[in-house]
């Protein structure tokens, strides 16, 4: 019986095991797929960081906009030993200084940075195309 056990066990972690939802700790280079515009858009994101940097490296973003051919970049150098909260803040920064504060509003509360449009039903998607920072993992919500 401990053997039919154990053999059912490892049968159910090999297909149940590898699953893991939109993690990209270990993303290091763009995908032909990250420079594809996503399929879900929406009015407001967040962006949730998560552990810190265990080495140097740098986080790229594609914002796409509806009424845009191609995306926005938003580049976030890390380096180690930098935490969430750290981190959120740098990308808070940058996402202002580069899409501006007319149409975006951005805020950041501990390692997750909201940002969403200020007027009217546009919509837009936020991708992860790379991330060079090992330990960091980033997760994407549309809200």
């Amino acid at each position: 019986m401990r053997t039919s056990s154990l053999i059912l066990f490892l049968a159910a972690m090999l297909v149940v095991g590898g699953a893991t939802a939109q993690s990209t700790e270990g993303l290091r280079a763009p995908s032909a797929a990250a420079e594809k515009r996503p399929g879900d858009a929406s009015k407001s994101w967040t962006i949730n960081f998560d552990r810190t940097a265990k080495s140097d490296g740098q986080i790229k973003l594609l914002v796409w906009q509806n009424d845009q051919d191609a995306p926005t970049e938003i580049v976030v150098p890390i380096t180690k030993g930098q935490t969430e909260n750290s981190i959120a803040l740098q990308t808070r920064e940058l996402f202002r200084d580069i899409l501006g504060v007319k149409d975006f509003e951005t805020n950041n509360q501990k390692g997750n940075v909201f940002v969403r449009i200020k007027h009217g039903e546009r919509r837009f998607s936020v991708q992860v195309a790379e991330n060079t920072a090992e330990g960091v993992v980033i997760d994407l919500y549309a809200r």
